[in-house]
């Protein structure tokens, strides 16, 4: 009788079982016999001779004697006549890699809601504004001494002590760890100085007293203003730390060329410049923003920003979202 048979080891399996032995025959039209061998009502091992030809009448395969084992049985090692090779391809790991783009956001963004491609925000006096800005890794320029009427007095007028008690009001020692990691990137210490509405606005000298007093206040702080780079020249400061300049598309339709004006106009300057835009005034699409926004990214600015009331109005605008999605992955890839 010639008979091909092939022994083979099949995983073992944990099913309970009433009885210590099973036998089965003739699975799929093929003799077969799968011997359990089982262990306090466990299958642990299993053992199947199978025909891989079907055999001859004169061939009947022997019907096997069942034994129930009287003490734990030795489970025989089986050893296979080829053990396949399995390939293996490593799931690779990915680091990300830090930024080191420009800061790039609007005026009064809160970090951590669903704007967040932005890297960088003009917060006021709330602390929980800083924290999240920190988990977030966003660039702030802190407006904590609040708009003029803070430091103006009653003859409407500019006062140095006003400014310095507005600033001295804030829980300092609370900001300076956010100064120490820059999370602050600056201190926003007066908006548009040069706009007072009268002949008693802060004079540049009255500027870099106040900076002084901030450094004073909050040691590593950069302080500056927002106000044109060609109004703040003509002094020898020793304490602005950077110049916030800005303007709109009613006064500007090649932000590259203002661009590149401003930094020509700043040369007196070796502080740090931030571009702005207006997105407001000349009521411009969400593209043209974007435009704007990737223009002055490309250029020697520190950071940019973008002036609006809040924003709900950026959801407002149609196609602002993907605008400033595509802004924002210039802006990081820019430095």
């Amino acid at each position: 009788m010639n008979e091909k048979r092939g022994l083979l080891t099949v995983s073992i399996i944990a099913v309970s079982l009433i009885g210590s032995l099973l036998v089965g025959y003739n699975i799929g039209g093929h003799a077969q016999t799968t011997i359990y061998m089982l262990h306090g009502g466990e299958a642990l091992e299993v053992y199947c001779i199978c025909e891989t030809s079907t055999p001859t009448p004169e061939s009947p395969l022997p019907t096997p004697t069942p034994s129930i084992p009287t003490s734990t049985p030795t489970v025989p090692v089986l050893t296979p006549t080829h053990t396949p090779t399995t390939t293996s391809t490593p799931t690779p790991t990915i680091t990300p890699e830090p930024s080191v783009g420009k800061p790039f956001g609007p005026f009064n963004w809160v970090p951590g809601d669903d704007w967040s491609m932005f890297t960088a925000s003009r917060l006021g006096r709330d602390l929980s504004h800083y924290e999240a800005a920190r988990q977030q890794g966003v660039t702030v320029l802190a407006a904590f001494t609040g708009g003029h009427g803070a430091y103006t007095d009653s003859n409407g007028c500019f006062s140095v002590q006003m400014w310095q008690d507005a600033l001295d009001r804030n829980n300092l020692a609370a900001l300076q760890p956010y100064v120490d990691d820059g999370t602050i990137g600056g201190l926003y210490a007066i908006d548009e100085p040069h706009d007072w509405g009268n002949d008693c606005g802060p004079t540049l000298a009255d500027i870099d007293t106040i900076c002084a007093h901030a450094e004073e206040r909050l040691p590593g702080i950069l302080c500056g203003v927002n106000a044109p780079v060609s109004w703040l020249g003509g002094h020898d400061y020793q304490h602005l730390g950077f110049i916030f300049t800005q303007t709109n598309f009613q006064r500007t339709s090649d932000w590259a060329a203002w661009a590149e004006r401003q930094f020509a106009d700043a040369a007196w300057f070796d502080g740090d410049v931030w571009l702005s835009i207006n997105a407001y005034t000349g009521s411009p699409t969400a593209a043209q923003i974007r435009d704007a926004a990737i223009a002055l990214c490309q250029s020697d600015a520190v950071g940019v920003m973008m002036w609006k009331w809040g924003m709900p109005d950026f959801d407002l605008l149609p196609g602002m979202r993907q605008a400033m999605e595509e802004a924002a992955a210039v802006c990081g890839s820019t430095q």
